[in-house]
């Protein structure tokens, strides 16, 4: 049974939201160190700009405008947040050692990629990257500025130069942390009821949409199934809301564990639910509708101090014969099911 967070992506699907969005960030940033470095530049006097900074800072320009393209690198996000942070490293390092040398208040830029690695990348890529900066501000060290790397002078202004950048990067990386959890937190709790975590009616739609258009293709059938639980009574005193939201909750793990792992279950209404069936036909649906069925009768909720037994009836609907969108296959079983229910009640026999 899937669930929320899941649900199967159409064919070719879209790049993560967070890394998406974390792209766009990293593209604000190499603008953010371009404006800095010509800044430092300018402010330098009379020198002006040094005429390799230029061509890096022409060369920078030129691989972010690219690597905002769309398909330049493929459709991966991480791809690209790769050779983003490696151009920016690459480019803060060459500034660096073209302008005051391990010295130069530009180190402090290499806060940027950082900071982008720490929020978007794994905890193994921050320590390597870590371990980079840390390699070219040596090399800075000793050959741009002709430090001596070996003594403790150095070791000293190695860690005070790149010590608040491992904190910075720590505490970044737990936030982003965080505030991706919250966000994905967030976007599952609009699929999915709050009740009883199953998926809403307007994920149960998209979904029927993926299937219909896989059916198309690939020419098969899909079945749904409509499951109608009956309220259960509160007794006297007690909240009439507990015994439903009880009774709901039961039903919702019976049809994560009925049907089969490809299909999808939803709260479509107060007391009725859904089951989307990929690639099944009405016998193959009225199999999981009877099992449904069984498992339902099978189990108990509380009610105060009883023990009730759950009721509940399901009806199947296939497409395309009653219907190819949400709305008509939910209509049709729907429509079996108030069927069902005057057939039963006229069958009971008179008082």
């Amino acid at each position: 049974m899937r669930v929320i967070g899941e649900r199967r992506a159409v064919e070719g699907g879209a790049p993560n939201p967070e890394a998406t969005l974390l792209i766009k960030s990293a593209a604000l940033a190499d603008w953010l160190a371009l404006v800095i470095v010509t800044l430092y530049e300018l402010a330098g006097g009379e020198r002006g700009i040094a005429g390799s900074v230029i061509i890096a800072m022409i060369a920078f320009a030129a691989v972010s405008l690219v690597l905002r393209i769309p398909r330049v690198l493929g459709r991966s996000p991480d791809t690209k947040l790769y050779a983003r942070v490696l151009a920016t490293t690459s480019f803060i390092a060459f500034v660096v050692w073209h302008a005051g040398g391990a010295t130069s208040p530009l180190v402090s830029l290499y806060l940027l990629p950082i900071m982008l690695t720490a929020l978007a990348l794994r905890t193994l890529h921050l320590v390597l990257l870590l371990l980079l900066i840390t390699v070219l501000y040596v090399l800075t060290a000793r050959y741009a500025s002709g430090v001596d790397v070996t003594s403790a002078a150095f070791a000293a202004r190695l860690f005070s130069s790149l010590g608040p950048s491992i904190v910075v990067a720590w505490l970044t990386a737990e936030l982003g942390n965080q505030l991706i959890a919250a966000r994905r937190r967030e976007r599952d709790s609009a699929h999915a009821d709050p009740i009883t975590g199953l998926a809403n009616r307007a994920t149960f739609n998209e979904a029927i949409d993926v299937e219909r258009h896989r059916a198309s293709r690939d020419g098969r059938r899909y079945a749904v199934v409509v499951v109608s639980l009956e309220p259960t009574a509160s007794e006297p005193g007690e909240h009439p809301g507990a015994a439903t939201a009880a009774a709901l909750k039961l039903l919702a793990s019976v049809l994560q564990r009925a049907p089969r792992d490809t299909d999808l279950a939803a709260r479509t209404a107060d007391h009725t639910f859904a089951v989307l069936l990929a690639g099944a036909d009405t016998d193959a649906a009225q199999t999981v509708a009877n099992r449904i069925r069984h498992a339902v009768h099978a189990a108990t909720v509380r009610v105060g101090s009883r023990m009730v037994r759950m009721q509940a009836q399901c009806a199947v609907a296939e497409a395309p014969a009653d219907g190819l969108l949400a709305n008509e296959l939910l209509a049709a079983a729907e429509r079996r099911l108030a069927e069902d229910a005057i057939r039963r009640h006229n069958a009971q026999p008179m008082a």
